[in-house]
């Protein structure tokens, strides 16, 4: 146990706290009038007395969430604010360390509701909830140092879902959709977690919103891992836990690959699943009966498979997650796969692999409210030819008919065709995840 300090930024610094559980960072933020502790640890030391050592001004306390690890040092402080949600969560949490005594939660703990600004005179640092570790956790924003202060709600580590007074995955991923609108604001911002690697880019919370549409939209399971605080279902580096009495659940990569297909097609008799995960990356495996040798070719790359038994050739995929044209030689002979997705590229039918990973959930099926994709024919006075076009309609286009809507017109490139936008480009479920969020006006 101690403390080491980091100066971060002007007026800023970061107080380590080590622990044989895990290591964990309080900020201390100085404005012109007033200064600010994010959390207090685990209360091993004089906290109190360093955060005077660093600043002269009066100090406030606010604690992103109620667990032991950030709010042990919190007697040595007169005051402490916090989220009404959490105060069932201290409840649960002071008797965790020995530095809490039962009438600190009555004497020093001041509830606040909803979003709030904390003005410290000349640095404004403005605070909203983001439920999902815990119920009332809080994330604290500084605009003027592009820098936001996220506790537990995601690191570069696990984030429990299973604990007493946690939120389900639903309210969790509501959350991140709110921290992450207010992060896109900043391009230059930096996140400052409770916990591991610091600082992070705005890429952390898409992780997390990855595993939270694999566990919702049933692309993922629970499988259990062994985490910090015990067993806990794994995926990747992001661990999210949602756990009742009687139910744990999480997210996990899946053994086989889920293309974007309303007909899957499956493997028929003697042939392997194309796509499976092996040591964290895509396995494409393909039974080729007498084949001498099989290739496949991605934009200018070429992968030889290699024999894996009997009739089977596998290679692992340079690439976790993204659209991407394959061609499949065997024995020189180009070859089209009924068991991958089939789009057009290349003026031919052109199979493709259609990898889902935390940086697709923009452009996943979600469970939101969907437009409809139209193919419709028209006579071309331009070819002199009858043509065809796929048209979006945005959700609740029908029920409005009176309504105008602005136009986006897509060209596919040269070699591909009218389908490549909505099979392969996913441009209409983009624009779905997009109005749902609020991000786009519908259009057609």
């Amino acid at each position: 146990m101690g403390y080491q300090v980091e100066r971060i930024r002007e007026h800023t610094w970061m107080i380590r706290e080590e622990s044989p559980l895990c290591p964990v960072y309080m900020y201390l933020l100085e404005g012109e009038k007033e200064a600010m502790l994010i959390d207090t640890g685990y209360g091993s030391g004089n906290l109190k007395g360093l955060a005077e050592s660093l600043t002269k001004l009066p100090l406030r306390v606010w604690l992103t969430h109620a667990h032991f690890d950030h709010i042990g040092g919190c007697r040595q402080f007169p005051e402490v604010s916090l989220s009404r949600e959490e105060l069932p969560v201290w409840e649960c949490n002071w008797k965790m360390t020995e530095n809490l005594r039962e009438e600190d939660g009555k004497n020093r703990l001041i509830p606040v509701d909803g979003s709030v600004s904390i003005d410290l005179g000349g640095r404004v640092i403005q605070s909203f909830l983001t439920p999902g570790h815990s119920a009332g956790c809080r994330c604290f924003l500084d605009p003027d140092y592009h820098m936001a202060f996220t506790g537990d709600v995601c690191c570069k580590g696990d984030v429990l879902l299973n604990l007493p007074y946690s939120s389900d995955v639903r309210t969790y991923q509501a959350a991140l959709l709110v921290l992450r609108r207010e992060l896109e604001k900043d391009p230059e911002i930096t996140i400052w977690p409770g916990h591991h690697t610091y600082p992070l880019t705005v890429s952390i919370v898409d992780q997390f919103l990855g595993a939270c549409a694999q566990l919702l939209e049933n692309h993922a399971a629970g499988e259990l891992a062994e985490g910090p605080l015990g067993m806990a279902p794994g995926y990747g580096q992001t661990v999210i836990v949602r756990g009742d009495r009687n139910c744990i659940s999480g997210v996990k990569e899946k053994t086989s690959m889920t293309p974007l297909a309303f007909n899957p097609v499956f493997p028929a008799e003697n042939q392997p699943q194309v796509l499976t995960r092996r040591n964290g990356k895509f396995l494409l495996r393909l039974a080729e009966k007498n084949a001498e040798k099989v290739e496949i070719t991605i934009e200018d790359r070429t992968i030889g498979l290699q024999k894996a038994g009997g009739e089977i050739f596998e290679a692992e995929l340079p690439f976790q997650e993204g659209i991407f044209y394959v061609q499949i030689l065997v024995d020189g002979q180009e070859q089209l796969s009924p068991y991958l997705p089939i789009g057009y590229g290349y003026s031919r039918p052109y199979n493709y692999f259609d990898l889902e990973g935390p940086g697709t959930v923009f452009c996943a099926l979600r469970n939101v409210p969907h437009g409809v994709v139209r193919s419709e024919v028209f006579f071309s006075s331009v070819t002199g030819e009858w043509e065809r076009c796929m048209v979006y309609a945005p959700p609740g286009y029908e029920a409005h008919p009176e309504m105008q809507y602005p136009v986006l017109y897509l060209q596919h490139g040269h070699g591909e065709n009218e389908i490549g936008w909505t099979a392969a480009g996913r441009a209409n479920l983009i624009l779905d995840n997009l109005l749902a969020e609020g991000k786009a006006v519908p259009f057609v």
